[in-house]
């Protein structure tokens, strides 16, 4: 039997408290708590909390009134926020697969009838839990004395924890890859932007330039050598350019060194390995590559 019914239900509760005082030292925490039918019942619900401090050093009387800048603030923020969204409806039960192909069922006779047969695919994992944001960030708000120009600046650091990543099993476990919460991400970096406000006569304008940096880190996965693919180049499943692994960033390029161009069929028949070619399908103006792992062929390992 199969199908494509399936239900969802996801619940989440919210609560905010807001503190001036003065208007010049301000306060803000917030507390969210999602809940997900994706997880099991022991770690269905996660808590996240934020906190957010501000200080409008202008208001203060040490500011200078004859100062370049005529509002200032500082701010300064942490928080932390849930996500599921790699996860599919089910993803923490044991599913159970029927039919009667060659590859479910079982195989009577020489093999060209398959009765129906039943197999759970999956394992139960009622320890799966949302993937984790920590949000770190720091800066500074300005308004120049004339009003017309504005602008910030901000550094922040973001790490997400208990990444939802499929781990490899070996194909005589027999059953699906599972997805465990075993992978960390980094995110630091700096945001700066300035706008330009004025008006003529009744034509009002903003001009604005943003500039950024983000240094990308991938800090674990399911294991230590393991790497996640992007899309192939050849039918989505080939020639895969990107790669995730630990050390670098996400989606980094992941290329063949080339060697050259082949310029006869000499050099290619004397491109070997112990006697075996190591680009037997090449001729005379195809690009040459290196083998790095010298195992005689150029595959996926060889990319660098």
């Amino acid at each position: 039997a199969d199908g494509s019914k399936y239900q969802y239900n996801r619940l989440s509760y919210f609560s905010r408290i807001n503190y001036s005082y003065k208007d010049r030292y301000l306060a803000q925490a917030t507390v969210r708590y999602d809940g997900s039918s994706k997880f099991g019942k022991d770690t269905r619900w996660g808590a996240f909390p934020s906190v957010a401090l501000g200080w409008k050093i202008d208001k203060e009387d040490f500011f200078p009134e004859d100062f370049l800048v005529s509002k200032l603030k500082l701010r300064a923020s942490w928080g932390q926020l849930g996500n599921e969204a790699a996860l599919g409806y089910y993803a923490s039960s044991s599913l159970i697969h029927s039919g009667n192909s060659l590859n479910s069922g079982y195989v009577q006779g020489t093999g060209s009838n398959p009765w129906p047969g039943s197999i759970a695919t999956t394992l139960e994992n009622r320890k799966l839990q949302w993937e984790t944001t920590d949000s770190k960030n720091i800066g500074i708000d300005y308004v120049l004395k004339n009003g017309k120009i504005s602008g910030s600046m901000n550094y922040y650091h973001n790490i997400t924890d208990n990444l939802l990543i499929t781990k490899k099993l070996a194909p005589s476990a027999g059953i699906d890859d599972p997805i465990l919460n075993v992978g960390k991400v980094s995110n630091s970096g700096f945001e700066f932007e300035i706008n330009y406000a004025d008006q003529v006569n009744d034509f009002k304008y903003n001009v604005g330039l943003n500039f950024s940096t983000l240094h990308n880190n991938v800090e674990s996965l399911a294991n230590a050598d393991q790497a996640i693919y992007g899309e192939g180049l050849k039918y989505g499943d080939e020639h895969f350019p990107t790669q995730a692994r630990v050390g670098t960033p996400i989606s980094a390029f992941y290329l063949y060194r080339t060697d050259g161009i082949f310029q006869s069929m000499a050099e290619v028949d004397s491109y070997t390995n112990n006697g075996t070619l190591i680009q037997p399908n090449s001729k005379p103006g195809d690009v040459k590559f290196k083998d790095l792992n010298n195992d005689g062929q150029i595959d996926e390992s060889d990319k660098e």
